[in-house]
């Protein structure tokens, strides 16, 4: 992202959408992963706050450096229509 929209928010509100959208496209998926720069405390605090955990483990074959591995579980949508 360039760094004129940095600091806006986008970010979190893209995070905070990211639940609904992965319940409607995927789901029969219970977890989503992604990595973040270990240069990138900024981001790292962004995701903990949207709900992610730390998994304590770190990728090795980032392009820039070592990322850590995060997670965070989603709700699925199956069965939902009948609760």
């Amino acid at each position: 992202m360039s760094k004129e929209f940095q600091g806006r928010g986008f970010a979190k509100q893209a995070i905070s959408a990211l639940p609904h959208y992965l319940k409607e496209a995927f789901p029969t998926y219970s977890i989503i992963y992604l990595t973040v720069n270990c240069q990138n405390p900024v981001a790292k605090e962004l995701y903990l706050k949207g709900g992610f955990e730390d998994t304590n483990n770190l990728y090795h074959g980032g392009p820039a450096s070592l990322q850590h591995i995060m997670m965070k579980a989603i709700e699925s949508s199956i069965g939902a229509e009948s609760e």
